[in-house]
């Protein structure tokens, strides 16, 4: 699979699983802007291997014991497998976790594979069933992160965290998605960008070297 070494999922499996994966697997280029509901997605599970994605979704009664669904969201990176709760589900496993939506924020290079191929899988090779479990776990604590990006004492603080995480995935939003993303106005939003380039020019640099970086699908399957 394209871009394996850069991608934390791929990366941490063995040659043989990897290679029964990548068999199985269909790569595809999404556009920046484009949305997917559930529908669409529900019927492969899909692996972000470039870009960024944001899901909407809720935590299910399964999980709090409340008779409502508590809205949650993320950030879908290289390296999270989304919708596999699906594939458990028609296993006969419960849906703790559900999707709403996931709208593309920058153009993005996906994996999809078939719900039985990852139920094989998981069921075959315990280091897949590891990486699978990881996988949620991190998810868990995106949803948290982002949580906690929101919930920041002040606009500057918020914009910064998002921009440091962003940076890190080698990703770059524009103005109006950092302020949509954070629920902050676009000039309050504009006002902290301005800071953090004169406070932390190196960090702004390497923010901004994003900007424009292409997506694509190499050796498409």
């Amino acid at each position: 699979m394209a871009n394996c070494e850069e991608n934390a999922f791929c990366a941490s499996l063995g040659e043989e699983v990897r290679a029964q994966l990548c068999a199985q697997c269909h790569r595809r280029l999404v556009k920046a802007g484009s949305i997917q509901m559930y529908e669409d997605f529900e019927r492969r599970a899909s692996l972000v291997i470039d870009g960024i994605v944001f899901i909407s979704g809720h935590v299910g009664e399964d999980v709090l014991g409340y008779s409502d669904e508590v809205p949650t969201c993320y950030l879908g990176v290289p390296g999270r497998v989304l919708s596999t709760n699906v594939a458990f589900r028609e296993s006969g496993g419960t849906e703790e976790y559900g999707y709403n939506s996931m709208e593309y924020l920058t153009d993005c290079c996906v994996a999809c594979f078939d719900h039985q191929v990852v139920r094989r899988l998981f069921g075959e090779s315990v280091e897949f069933a590891h990486a699978m479990m990881l996988s949620a776990l991190r998810i868990m604590e995106d949803g948290c992160m982002m949580t906690s990006i929101m919930r920041a004492h002040s606009v500057y603080l918020s914009v910064s965290y998002l921009v440091l995480y962003l940076t890190q995935q080698r990703a770059y939003l524009t103005q109006q998605q950092l302020a949509t993303l954070l629920n902050h106005d676009r000039t309050s939003v504009a006002k902290a960008l301005a800071r953090m380039k004169r406070e932390r020019p190196q960090t702004w640099e390497a923010y901004c070297a994003n900007k424009g970086r292409p997506v694509a699908i190499a050796n498409p399957a």
